[in-house]
């Protein structure tokens, strides 16, 4: 199965593993399993870290997450014009862009986005956990 992952649930996994449901988390770490997070999830981190919204976690958290997804076997996934023109063109049933990227890319991609955010559900997109 090819999983991309929402960024509250990147974050969890690095720091957080209690928030990860026990039979997600082994999900996730069976080696037919691939994950992938996209570029927009080091965007919002980065904007939220600056803007204080995460004290909880450590120092440079972009460059963590970046280091963790290379030791972890989480592919970073870019944002195309596809991607950027299917976000666009969705129904604002949830106005955060980051997650209307995600939604595109997982439709684009065919990947199934790991969330416990309910708010994925009006898009049709395949989802693990919500």
């Amino acid at each position: 199965m090819r999983y991309l992952l929402d960024t509250c649930t990147l974050l969890w996994l690095e720091f957080e593993q209690a928030k990860v449901p026990h039979p997600i988390a082994q999900e996730l770490k069976r080696a037919e399993s691939e994950l992938f997070v996209s570029v927009v999830s080091g965007w919002e981190i980065s904007i939220k870290q600056n803007l204080r919204r995460f004290p909880q976690y450590p120092g440079d958290l972009p460059a963590l997450i970046f280091e963790s997804c290379s030791l972890n076997r989480i592919q970073i996934l870019p944002v195309t014009w596809h991607h950027a023109t299917t976000a666009g063109a969705l129904p604002l049933h949830h106005r955060d862009p980051f997650d209307r990227v995600l939604v595109a890319q997982a439709k684009v991609n065919d990947l199934v986005l790991v969330s416990p955010d309910v708010a994925f559900k009006p898009y049709g997109v395949e989802t693990f956990w919500a």
